[in-house]
């Protein structure tokens, strides 16, 4: 072979060569990682889905199922009386618990006017216990708004103004919850008579959250998750004048709370001690 025959096939050679190469870098390109999981799904930023946190203060227990007026189902939070949100299924758990019952008695008090008063509520500081059948109880979540401390915790607030029992109305950082005390009682013909009752309020969420005294359904008291009280502990003393309903006849007594957990935290209306003196 001569020389240019050689140089030729040399040439043709090294082609063919590249050729290979090429074709080998070609094969051995790999796609990027776009945020696949190792089962092909695509992958969020961590904690995107998660449970979210709450910065108020909610009731203990949490169980969402327990009996009351319409629960709300199998929770998925667990919520402490300072803590936040544990994420996990939580199956509903029927706690039987065994009121204390305590007796109390009225103490009436003669005037130099003639009049004798007389308060006219039963167990006004709910000491009759979580049931107490001096009332008519309702809770959206917690099957009954009368606390102890054991039971519920104190939400950030006092607990129990005096004793061992206390209505708590809200306390529920994710779920709606609406709850109720109401008494039916004779207000005594005469002059006077005089609603009282201590209202705490320490935890607010919205200020689309409400309380509402109501008496045979007309509101003679009200306030919001706005209040100037929210945030303070502390129970406050409300005297309202209820003269207008000291005719002799049946009516109705009612505290209610409806709260909405918008931002997801609580917000707490706390009463105790509730009295309507009436002249007899």
């Amino acid at each position: 072979m001569d020389s240019g025959s050689a140089r030729g096939l040399a040439l043709v050679s090294g082609l063919f060569i590249v050729a290979q190469l090429a074709g080998a870098c070609a094969t051995g390109v790999t796609d990027t990682d776009i945020g696949e999981d190792d089962d092909g799904a695509p992958s969020g930023p961590t904690g995107a889905g998660g449970a979210a946190s709450s910065t108020g203060v909610g009731r203990m227990p949490t169980s969402a199922s327990q009996s009351g007026s319409g629960g709300a189902g199998t929770t998925t939070a667990t919520t402490g009386g300072m803590g936040g949100a544990t994420t996990g299924t939580t199956a509903a758990t029927t706690t039987t618990t065994t009121a204390t019952t305590t007796t109390t008695t009225a103490t009436t008090t003669t005037t130099t006017g003639g009049c004798t008063p007389v308060d006219v509520v039963s167990d006004g500081g709910y000491e009759l216990g979580l049931n107490t059948p001096a009332w008519t109880l309702t809770s959206t979540n917690f099957g009954t708004p009368i606390c102890d401390v054991a039971g519920c915790g104190t939400g950030g607030g006092t607990g129990p103004r005096s004793g061992t029992f206390w209505a708590w109305f809200g306390g529920e950082p994710f779920y709606s919850e609406t709850a109720t005390t109401s008494q039916t009682f004779v207000i005594p013909n005469g002059s006077m008579a005089t609603l009282e009752f201590w209202l705490e309020i320490p935890v607010c969420d919205s200020i689309l959250d409400t309380f509402e005294v109501t008496m045979d359904n007309t509101i003679i008291y009200a306030a919001t998750g706005g209040d100037a009280a929210c945030g303070n502990v502390g129970y406050q003393l409300k005297t309202i004048n209820v003269s207008a309903y000291a005719d002799g006849g049946q009516h109705t007594l009612m505290f209610r709370g409806d709260t909405s957990a918008l931002f997801l935290s609580a917000t707490n209306f706390m009463v105790d001690d509730v009295s309507l003196t009436a002249c007899q």
